[in-house]
């Protein structure tokens, strides 16, 4: 019985430590950047112009990337960091304004959007942000950054690409609300006031479009939470619906336990991924000794129709033997001269086909599988935790007036 209740608890994400929710997060003003010219370097990123910029200006965006670094990494989401692929740094790399949109022409996923601030691109793996976006003015032949811009699309792009390992399992309603969620969060200077999230979160609806900061339509937790890949439809409200679910299970579903829910979620996504990729390895590894086991039985059939046909014929000729045998022996033959019969032959050993290996027989794949629907199928209980959609949705509507 404690058995199977731990094990209710590790389904529902329940027995997962997390950290706790900082008040802030923030980074040295002072960051150390490297190199010159159109490439320069920081801790976690490399940076690269299309244009050439100043040292304050890389000075000034890289304090935007390496806070946002810090803060998610300080979010009680569990997340292992690290730069995609083979990688030692997250790179991004400033457009103008004309070679941003042509890039996104070219991009067959993001070619069709407009009014877009800053991007990232996983198949290259990158951050790609037009100049006018941060504000830049020019000073002589250099860029420089002005102060105020508004960094809040290019902190919900570096999110993303700091989550790039996570991307292609989360569904949308996650991925985009993480990153809204870190945009709305009050920033300046490299320093993230998450005790202030809940401002950030108003402001950031209010900006979105979604509410006059009074109410807000959400839609239903049972379409958003199991949302498919090709539900979203990237609208305002898409987002700010995004961001006041991920801010909910932030936040408010366990207050005593900040950030849990989804950090728990996460963590069933992960090791759902790798018992899939395990079953995927494994099985594969399974059907190809299967198959050497199949070409071994062939060859064995084939060797045993040969030997049959010898053991045929000696057969047919050991009856003979023992046919002209009894013959002789009825007509008195003398045992001197009688044939002789010889050892009976034996038939050679009929071949057993391959016992089908159990991976195999017990996990029938008609089809590719699906590891994204396997991954959040495995992942949802850790938000409802034992409720329905239906007590999610009335618990919702039971927090406190003004929450």
């Amino acid at each position: 019985g404690d058995q199977q209740y731990l094990t209710e608890l590790k389904r529902l994400g329940l027995t997962f430590a997390v950290r706790p929710m900082p008040e802030e997060t923030s980074v040295d003003s002072n960051i150390e950047v490297k190199g010159e010219g159109d490439r320069f370097f920081t801790k976690h990123f490399e940076f690269s112009n299309s244009q050439a910029v100043s040292r304050g200006f890389v000075m000034e965006a890289s304090q935007v990337f390496e806070g946002t670094h810090e803060a998610v990494k300080s979010l009680p989401l569990g997340l292992e960091i690290a730069p995609p692929g083979d990688s030692s740094y997250f790179k991004t790399r400033f457009l103008t304004q004309s070679e941003f949109r042509k890039l996104l022409e070219n991009d067959t996923i993001h070619g069709k959007q407009k009014d877009v601030a800053g991007i990232y691109i996983m198949k290259q793996k990158t951050v790609f942000v037009p100049y006018e976006q941060l504000g830049v003015q020019r000073n002589g032949s250099q860029l420089t950054l002005r102060k105020g811009s508004d960094t809040s699309t290019l902190i919900h792009e570096i999110t993303h690409q700091l989550m790039h390992d996570w991307l292609a399992l989360m569904p949308l309603w996650l991925a985009e609300g993480t990153a809204e969620y870190m945009a709305s969060v009050p920033y300046q200077n490299g320093r993230f006031e998450f005790r202030n999230a809940e401002k950030g979160l108003i402001d950031r609806l209010i900006k979105r479009g979604a509410t006059s900061g009074a109410e807000m339509l959400l839609p239903s937790p049972e379409e958003f939470l199991v949302m498919k890949p090709g539900g979203w439809r990237g609208r305002n409200e898409d987002y700010a619906s995004a961001l006041t679910y991920v801010y909910f299970f932030m936040h408010l579903d366990r207050p005593e336990a900040q950030g849990a829910p989804l950090a728990a979620y996460i963590r069933l996504l992960g090791e759902a991924r790798d018992e899939t990729h395990q079953l995927i390895t494994e099985y594969n590894g399974a059907v190809k000794d299967y198959n050497s086991m199949i070409e071994n039985y062939n060859s064995s059939v084939v060797s045993f129709k040969k030997k049959f046909e010898l053991f045929q014929e000696s057969a047919e000729a050991y009856n003979e033997r023992v046919v002209v045998y009894n013959s002789q022996v009825k007509k008195g033959v003398e045992p001197r001269q009688r044939v002789k019969v010889g050892k009976q032959p034996s038939a050679p050993a009929v071949p057993k086909p391959p016992k089908v290996p159990d991976i195999l027989e017990n996990n029938r794949l008609d089809g590719p599988i699906d590891i994204f629907a396997a991954a959040n199928q495995r992942a949802i209980p850790s938000l409802l935790r034992g409720r329905d959609f239906e007590e999610l949705k009335r618990y919702g509507r039971g927090l406190p007036e003004g929450r």
